[in-house]
């Protein structure tokens, strides 16, 4: 998979625990989405710069890979409250490939590291 941009996993994407992405996607969308983050399906992930959004192409069964938009809700990045995604594939609402987006991201992206403490 091809990660563009350099920044580290955002708080919100990080929360987005299976836990959460199944309960909103439900267990069929989340397992086909997980197998497809499994099977690499996720091609190329860019993190927006704004850090509120993920714009992945994702392999499925068109011919070409489709496009996935997820992003965080307005209020407070630091915090997934919701999130709204939009896709290219014919599925209305959120699809597995959206799934596979926020797995993907969680797997791929670094961690944001807390501070070195300082010693005086």
């Amino acid at each position: 998979m091809q990660v563009i941009g350099d920044d580290a996993l955002p708080a919100w994407v990080r929360d987005c625990t299976d836990v959460i992405v199944r309960a909103r996607l439900g267990s069929t969308t989340f397992l086909r989405g997980l197998a497809y983050a499994d099977d690499g399906a996720v091609q190329t992930l860019t993190l927006l710069s704004d850090g509120r959004g993920l714009l992945a192409a994702v392999r499925g069964s068109g011919l070409q890979p489709y496009q996935t938009l997820v992003q965080a809700p307005r209020g407070d990045v630091g915090r997934l409250t919701d999130w709204s995604s939009s896709c290219s594939c014919p599925m209305p609402g959120d699809c597995q490939h959206v799934a596979a987006t926020l797995l993907a991201a969680r797997r791929t992206l670094p961690p944001v590291l807390p501070p070195a403490p300082t010693t005086q």
